[in-house]
């Protein structure tokens, strides 16, 4: 009979005592909460909205969304951009993978109340909990901070609430 072993324990069988193969953030179970609210106008059409900073260490749960009908015509991706150059931080950095979480989200049809987001063609549910810099398809941590962003792919021709709420695990420099 053969024993199996998950990705918590150690790739060596014969430390199968020490569960040090993922860092302290997940094995101790800290599951953190923010929310990202605001009225998008009708006037945003390929803008790039600020939600929220995330770590690179950074382990992602879940990304829910909520929003209000944006009229007639409206799409919004979700990812993540770097950390805008500007002293005063007003800008936006450039895009790191626009679209990492979620493509193409149609906003126009009806109101989304609560839509899971972590979506997008290259993640699946597997890819759930995994540190940011490995989402990314990075061979090591970079240790720095991204802005998870929205882009308006399609204007909206209404204002509409939209939310964000995101639940991770915090990584070694959060």
């Amino acid at each position: 009979m053969a024993t199996f072993y998950s990705d918590v324990f150690s790739s060596d069988p014969s430390t199968f005592t020490k569960q040090d193969r993922r860092a302290g953030a997940l094995t101790a179970g800290a599951v953190l909460y923010k929310r990202a609210y605001l009225t998008i106008p009708d006037t945003a059409n390929g803008d790039v909205i600020r939600l929220c900073k995330v770590h690179s260490s950074d382990r992602i749960h879940k990304l829910v969304m909520s929003s209000g009908d944006s009229g007639t015509a409206g799409t919004i991706d979700l990812g993540l951009y770097d950390l805008p150059d500007d002293p005063d931080g007003s800008g936006i950095g450039t895009a790191v993978d626009d679209d990492l979480f979620a493509s193409a989200i149609d906003v126009n049809t009806a109101a989304l109340s609560q839509v899971d987001q972590f979506d997008e063609a290259a993640l699946d549910d597997f890819d759930r909990g995994k540190q940011v810099w490995e989402l990314l398809g990075l061979s090591s941590d970079p240790q720095k901070e991204y802005e998870l962003c929205a882009t308006m792919d399609a204007g909206s021709t209404q204002a509409f609430e939209f939310l964000l709420e995101v639940e991770w695990s915090p990584g070694s420099a959060s």
